[in-house]
């Protein structure tokens, strides 16, 4: 849940947005007429640490739109169609690699060899092996 929560704030626009909102950092100018800015808040971390509590609850409750044993590759497929770009590939590869059940293991391969970008070109049989029997 948190590295997925993570992601979400790193990637989704709207989740940054509202992680702005709630942390007093939506508006990043010097404005001193700005109340928020004049009065810092009491305790920073704690409310950071709130928030995020709140935010990766509500990322838990999400994943019930996932159940059964094809939910995380559901998963996947729908933030890998939503969410672009190689390091974020990378980032979803990792995500769940993480899973210890259930692992999309064809989808996480599908991820890396496109952030891999490579193709085999040749290949050169150095030693051929020997001292096996055939058959």
């Amino acid at each position: 849940i948190t590295y997925l929560s993570r992601f979400l704030l790193t990637y989704d626009p709207d989740c940054r947005q509202w992680w702005r909102e709630r942390n007093g950092t939506a508006n990043n100018n010097n404005n001193n007429n700005n109340k928020t800015q004049q009065q810092p808040p009491t305790k920073p971390k704690t409310t950071a640490a709130r928030n995020f509590a709140d935010f990766s609850a509500s990322v838990e409750v999400g994943l019930q739109r996932y159940p059964g044993p094809d939910g995380p590759a559901r998963l996947l497929t729908s933030l890998s169609d939503r969410y672009t770009g190689r390091e974020v590939r990378r980032q979803l590869a990792i995500l769940f690699a993480f899973l210890e059940t259930k692992q999309p293991v064809r989808g996480i391969a599908t991820l890396l060899q496109s952030v891999d970008d490579a193709s085999v070109t040749s290949v050169a049989v150095i030693d051929g092996g020997g001292g096996y029997a055939l058959g």
